[in-house]
């Protein structure tokens, strides 16, 4: 049996790690982000609200072909935070930084 569309999402360049943490194997995206996330980042961006972000399990949700076409459009984890932390100095890449510093920058 073949992987399914969003084991291939997983599959991305950096999707291996939370976008936001750095955590691997990350199970969550915020899909309007293209960002795969692990369920505490998961839980910071739904508390944002829809309108901000909008959280899907890879695992237990149904996605539709548009949300797949979001996530695979951003081309990555790390294609995606290239562009986010490209003007941050490296000590604040949301994975160097503290916990508390990091949900108040997602």
């Amino acid at each position: 049996m073949g992987k399914s569309p969003t084991d291939k999402l997983k599959l991305m360049p950096g999707n291996d790690r939370c976008a936001d943490c750095g955590r691997l194997g990350p199970d969550w995206s915020a899909k309007n982000h293209g960002v795969i996330v692990c369920i505490r980042c998961a839980g910071v961006h739904r508390k944002l609200g829809t309108h901000v972000s909008t959280v899907l399990s890879l695992v237990a949700d149904d996605w539709d072909e548009e949300s797949l076409n979001m996530v695979r459009a951003k081309k990555g984890n790390r294609a995606v935070n290239s562009v986010l932390e490209a003007k941050l100095p490296l000590t604040l890449s949301l994975i160097h930084i503290s916990e508390p510093t990091r949900l108040g920058m997602i």
